[in-house]
């Protein structure tokens, strides 16, 4: 009896720890897949501007996808953070320079001769949760509700001009935009178990 007690205990630990490690691969995985996506799309967006616009074109690109968080409430998920840029030649004659920032799902081109030395995000979140059960004698309700409201505001800080601000809200898609600040995303889930 005490031998199986014990094997329960180190199946419960390490069962635990073992979740524990596959969420963190998964999280990484997750990450790393945004990152490779974003030198990509930086180039080939910086390579059409450069062309449609007979430029040196630099395009740089900051996401903030939503990932699914194990350890969070239901429908919470989490806020990561990735970019990357490229900067492309393709004119004849002079090329005019052009700098591009696309956040998330905004583009801006930031003024000529404006440099950018920093990019600063401040974020504003509120979460609430709420599960109720109820029970009867043909079955069992579980009603899960989760409503988030998630708020980006981005500065390009300029070296000697005036800082660009963008803010940006979250929406239903789970993309970050300014036409969607102050909505409030929210998911809704009924299990019935019959008896």
């Amino acid at each position: 009896m005490n031998n199986r007690a014990q094997a329960t205990t180190e199946l419960a630990v390490f069962g635990s720890l073992i979740l524990i490690c596959l969420a963190v691969l998964v999280s990484y995985g997750q990450s790393l897949q945004e990152q490779q996506i974003l030198q990509q799309q930086a180039f080939r967006k910086a390579l059409k501007k450069a062309y449609d616009e007979n430029a040196f074109a630099s395009y740089n690109i900051i996401k903030n996808p939503r990932t699914a968080n194990l350890f969070g409430g239901y429908g919470e998920g989490s806020r990561g953070g990735a970019s990357s840029g490229a900067s492309v030649a393709w004119c004849l004659g002079d090329p005019a320079e052009k700098n591009y920032y696309e956040i998330n799902e905004d583009e801006i081109e930031v003024p000529t001769g404006t440099k950018i030395i920093d990019v600063e995000t401040q974020a504003s979140t509120t979460y609430t949760a709420r599960e109720t059960k109820f029970e009867d004698p043909t079955a069992a309700t579980t009603t899960k509700q989760a409503r988030l409201t998630d708020t980006l505001t981005t500065t390009l800080k300029a070296d000697g001009g005036s800082d660009i601000t963008i803010t940006q809200g979250l929406g239903a898609d789970g993309r970050y935009r300014q036409s969607t600040v102050g909505q409030e995303v929210s998911k809704d889930k009924e299990w019935v178990t019959p008896h």
